[in-house]
């Protein structure tokens, strides 16, 4: 019966570093730069184009990126609150987001001054 014990507590053990493991993976948070293309209001969408070469941890991005929003998603110019209407074409922005299936979502939109 100890064995038993044993080894039920150690599948236990490794279940939950499984589960773990896979949440920390699966709520990696990226970072994007660059400028806003389209406002897409009604599907609550932003789509932005590098303005130069963005390196993530697994992949290289070069040319735009659509994501998505959602009531979760906070966009802010400076330390104020923005909605996404307030977004235009031409804004820089930097965008902390996460995947879901084959979707980008915006965590958070940070509207930036343009470079000089």
């Amino acid at each position: 019966m100890t064995t038993t014990k044993r080894i039920l507590g150690l599948a236990v053990a490794v279940l939950f570093l499984i589960v773990f493991a896979h949440g920390a993976v699966a709520a990696e948070k990226l970072s994007f730069k660059g400028e806003v293309v389209s406002v897409d209001s009604k599907a609550k969408a932003v789509t932005v184009k590098a303005i130069t070469t963005t390196t993530m941890p697994t992949t290289t991005v070069k040319g735009e990126m659509t994501f998505a929003t959602d009531k979760k998603t906070k966009i802010k110019a400076g330390k104020k609150s923005q909605k996404l209407k307030n977004l235009k074409t031409g804004d820089m922005v930097e965008v902390q987001y996460h995947s879901k299936g084959d979707k980008d979502i915006a965590d958070s939109i940070l509207i930036t001054p343009k470079p000089k």
